[in-house]
């Protein structure tokens, strides 16, 4: 039986992403206040491209040695 832990983990990481995705936005943002609809583009496309690098990456690395390869590649890259 669970006592709910790994839900209020999951919760808390997602609330860190996404305030970390408004804290990456509003800096690009004050890069150019003309740009903002270009800068955004690129800011969400290079987020997806590396979404999907990366789900692609670990995808290999689970298949080559599991948990071990997955982890010591996002140590590496960290």
């Amino acid at each position: 039986m669970q006592d709910g832990s790994s839900s209020k983990q999951s919760l808390g990481l997602d609330v860190a992403t996404q305030g970390q995705r408004i804290l990456n936005q509003a800096q690009i943002f004050a890069i150019s206040a003309e740009a903002r609809s270009r800068i955004n583009t690129a800011y969400v496309t290079g987020n997806f491209v590396g979404g999907a690098a990366g789900s692609i990456t670990a995808s290999a690395l689970w298949a080559f040695g599991g948990w071990i390869a997955v982890s010591v590649a996002g140590a590496v890259l960290s």
